[in-house]
């Protein structure tokens, strides 16, 4: 019997990273399996050029390009899903290269699942060269602060039986990546990023792989990988950066997640601890940023607590 093929739609958000985009989209286009149509969502000052979308039309793939006037990586995503006819979406960030048979081994995922268990698959990056050793100290030291790890870790894909070709080759996943996932239809048409997420990044990803990973089967496939030519496009600040990153943990544990009091001590914790680790990086790498990243945690953590001291006081009162 032929396996069926499946239609699938590709979409990239970008925000003022032209060369960027151009990288990602001839990658997509190299593909020993091309996408059926490619979406490019810009939400930047940039406009796509025109040479990108003719080349992509001559190399009969069906191009969308939407414009939109207010970043927001969430909102992006969100109006890529709409657009989108495929049997299965993938999401790809304008900053990455997959290599050519990146689609064909996905499909092939897809494939080997006619019972549709598999709700969606995430890839994973791999960095052109290899991160410092700083950088990795980082990484080792977020996770021992309980880095996404808090929040109760409800992975439906832990009790679903795969037949034995396709449990080789996918490991159940908590926690998805936005710039290298896909999504089936079913899925991505019922399901999108909340846009309680303002402005570019910063764990609309995560928010909702928790909340789709607890009643749909999500998989990590460690053999799709993709180039990460990290770019800073679209991201704030770095004091801002640490009020975000504040403003949607919080959120996630408020909204997102099933948990208690265990949840919140683990999340103080986090946070808590990623304040200090900023502040004790600034200091031993003598890096402005380190510091302002602390600043801009502490100050949206104390003023979320607050908020949070006074509505308790507003509540006894009544």
């Amino acid at each position: 019997m032929t396996a069926k093929k499946w239609r699938i739609s590709v979409i990239v958000p970008t925000h003022d990273r032209p060369a960027e985009l151009a990288t990602a989209v001839e990658s997509l286009l190299r593909q020993t399996r091309k996408p059926d149509e490619l979406i490019v969502i810009n939400d930047g000052t940039a406009q796509v050029e025109t040479t990108l979308a003719r080349r992509v039309r001559s190399a009969g793939v069906k191009f969308i390009n939407r414009r939109r006037d207010v970043p927001s990586s969430a909102a992006s995503r969100n109006c890529g899903l709409e657009l989108a006819g495929g049997d299965v979406a993938v999401l790809l960030d304008d900053d990455v290269e997959a290599p050519p048979d990146f689609l064909s081994r996905l499909e092939s995922l897809y494939q080997a699942d006619p019972q549709a268990i598999v709700a969606g698959i995430c890839g994973r990056y791999v960095d052109p060269v290899p991160p410092p050793w700083t950088q990795r100290l980082w990484v080792a030291l977020a996770a021992a602060l309980a880095e996404n790890r808090w929040a109760p870790r409800v992975s439906l894909a832990r009790y679903v039986c795969l037949s034995h070709p396709l449990a080789v080759r996918l490991k159940p996943a908590w926690r998805f990546v936005g710039g290298i996932m896909s999504l089936r239809r079913e899925i991505y048409k019922e399901y999108k990023f909340t846009e309680a997420f303002s402005g570019y990044g910063l764990a609309e990803d995560t928010e909702l792989s928790f909340r789709l990973g607890s009643k749909h089967a999500l998989f990590l496939a460690p053999e799709l990988t993709v180039l990460h030519h990290k770019a800073a496009g679209g991201r704030p600040d770095p004091f801002r950066r640490g009020e975000v990153y504040v403003a949607h943990m919080l959120y996630i544990a408020r909204h997102s997640v099933q948990g208690g009091a265990g949840t919140w001590l683990l999340l103080g914790y986090h946070l808590a601890g990623m304040i200090l680790l900023a502040s004790a990086w600034s200091l031993l790498s003598w890096r402005r940023h380190n510091w302002q990243l602390a600043c801009g945690m502490a100050e949206e953590l104390c003023t979320q607590m607050g908020r949070a001291a006074w509505r308790a006081l507003c509540s006894c009162g009544c």
